[in-house]
């Protein structure tokens, strides 16, 4: 019997990229591979664990050469009707984020978000990056018995 799997958008078929991952892949994270910037990259290689129930899934886990982990969240930016630009990660995805940077602290989360061009307030096409911040005091302070 063949598991069945859920998709994480209604139509797409688990594991397959986006138009916007499918970009940042082709855009970023292989000219940086290239350039030997990054040492390794896959596309959603690993499911993290938050609470009962509940996981986060990477886009994308990179590897710097540096032995530095790094968990990219590709998101668009879109712009509503009042003008007002909004990245893609809001509500529950951004819960989910920034829960995995406080549960995980030993890798870095990054949420790259794409503005597209616009014509009509003249701006290229560019990525932005958001590195999530957690506040993990143990990782920096000494041990209680130090002080």
């Amino acid at each position: 019997m063949i598991p069945k799997v859920k998709a994480r958008i209604p139509g797409l078929a688990a594991s397959v990229m986006n138009k916007t991952e499918q970009r940042y892949a082709r855009e970023v994270l292989h000219p940086q591979y290239l350039a030997g910037d990054i040492a390794w990259y896959r596309f959603e290689p690993w499911k993290l664990q938050l609470a009962h129930n509940c996981t986060f899934t990477a886009d994308f886990g990179v590897l710097r050469h540096d032995g530095r982990i790094e968990c990219h969240e590709v998101k668009q930016v879109w712009t509503s009707k009042q003008g007002v630009e909004r990245v893609g990660y809001q509500g529950d995805a951004r819960v989910k984020l920034v829960t995995a940077a406080q549960t995980y602290p030993f890798f870095d989360f990054i949420c790259c978000a794409y503005r597209a061009a616009s014509r009509k307030r003249r701006l290229p096409p560019e990525w932005q990056y958001d590195p999530i911040k957690c506040r993990v005091d143990w990782l920096t302070d000494p041990a209680p018995h130090d002080r």
